[in-house]
């Protein structure tokens, strides 16, 4: 008998290990607890599967679908659920209605809520945030929405600064503030700046971020610092999470982390300011070239010598040319971090 991931195999049958699909809802549950919804919903995903078929796990997986961005899934679960008869019915129709509101599917809204207050079946707890519900989708429906854009822009018109206007930090608390709002409004904006070669890198890598965030699904041009190329937002990772990142720290640390702790600390934070600079492209290339020369930058901060007998061969032009990317970059980065 030989252990394979989650399962035996014996004699060519696939056999599971006792409570594997509790294990999965219980991780999945702890997962979503901590926020981390697309792990949680892979987890209970893989429990349903293997045949955990209980109402509260299917609330658990769409609720993680839903704050993912996963709207068409999480569509299609509520969907079932509905279908089925599963769980509690209009906790379920509350959640597939937040879900349209995600997907703009408004017309949808307004016939399904429509037809519960015709039944005269809503509970009263949750008969107002129905109706504040149909009305922002009637109102949707029905041309308000053209109105209300028409009476913002008479406000920004008269005074109001759009979102890549006024001072430094007057954008960043604008483009900060869309991670929590709808960036429908915005998202041509947004997508424009991202190619604009006065546009400030630093800016640029929180609009990215946003549109990541909001899992938006196409390929952008970014334009930023001499380097261009298209990307799909949705497939990125954090900046601190990319290949990039962690390959040059790693090179830093294993060069002065054990004997010099507090350079180490230096050298981080510069390469964490200039990879946030340069997001979503690497800072410099080759990585571990360019680990030595933020050695180098460091030690100068510090009024050392920077010159670790291992990395002589990396030449004094080589090394002259990384350095002085790396003071342009910083010259950039550290007035606004």
């Amino acid at each position: 008998m030989k252990k394979k991931g989650r399962t035996l195999k014996k004699n060519g049958n696939v056999v599971y290990f006792p409570h594997i699909k509790e294990r999965l809802m219980e991780k999945g549950l702890d997962s979503l607890q901590q926020k981390k919804y697309k792990e949680s919903a892979e987890l209970l995903k893989e429990a349903l599967q293997l045949g955990y078929d209980q109402p509260e796990l299917y609330m658990a997986l769409i609720l993680a679908l839903y704050e993912s961005g996963q709207y068409d899934q999480a569509r299609l679960y509520c969907k079932n659920l509905l279908q089925e008869g599963k769980g509690d019915y209009y906790e379920v129709i509350e959640l597939y209605i937040m879900i349209l509101i995600q997907l703009n599917e408004h017309e949808e809204v307004v016939l399904m809520l429509n037809a519960l207050f015709e039944e005269q079946n809503v509970p009263l707890h949750k008969e107002d945030h129905f109706k504040q519900l149909l009305s922002i989708s009637q109102k949707i429906v029905s041309g308000e929405q053209l109105k209300t854009a028409q009476e913002e822009q008479v406000q920004e018109e008269k005074g109001k600064l759009p979102l890549f206007s006024g001072s430094f930090q007057e954008q960043l608390v604008r483009i900060g503030e869309l991670a929590e709002r709808n960036i429908v409004p915005f998202r041509n904006e947004l997508i424009s700046y991202l190619s604009e070669e006065k546009a400030h890198p630093i800016l640029q890598t929180m609009v990215l971020n946003v549109l990541r965030e909001h899992q938006v699904n196409e390929e952008v041009q970014v334009v930023k610092l001499g380097e261009s190329k298209k990307v799909n937002p949705a497939n990125l990772t954090d900046v601190f999470d990319s290949s990039f990142y962690k390959q040059l720290l790693f090179f830093a640390e294993e060069m002065v982390e054990q004997q010099n702790p507090t350079l180490f600390e230096l050298m981080k934070d510069v390469i964490d300011r200039h990879s946030f600079l340069m997001y979503p492209f690497p800072v410099l290339l080759p990585l571990e070239e360019v680990a030595f020369a933020y050695y180098v930058y460091a030690s100068e901060l510090i009024g050392e010598n920077g010159n670790i007998g291992e990395h002589t061969n990396v030449s004094e032009e080589v090394l002259s040319t990384h350095l002085r990317r790396i003071r342009e970059l910083e010259e950039i980065s550290s007035p606004n971090i």
